[in-house]
């Protein structure tokens, strides 16, 4: 029968410790969302960069190069 306590105690426990979890965890939610924040602004300035430097670059460099034999359907 004292066993049955001690289940019922550890399971306690364990809900007591994941509810402190819970709550750190949504404590820390307005930090977090300013670390969401700035890596959005850094990945934002540096995807503006990345298609300055690139523009154009790429512009008519995919061809299909096919035999003589071959015809490309369309």
């Amino acid at each position: 029968m004292t066993a049955l306590f001690d289940l019922d105690s550890d399971w306690s426990m364990r809900v007591t410790d994941l509810r402190i979890l819970v709550m750190l965890l949504l404590d820390t939610l307005p930090m977090l969302g300013n670390v969401l924040l700035l890596c959005f602004f850094v990945f934002f300035i540096f995807g503006i960069i990345g298609v300055q430097l690139w523009a154009g670059l790429l512009r008519n460099r995919c061809f299909l190069d096919l035999p003589p034999n071959v015809s490309a359907a369309r």
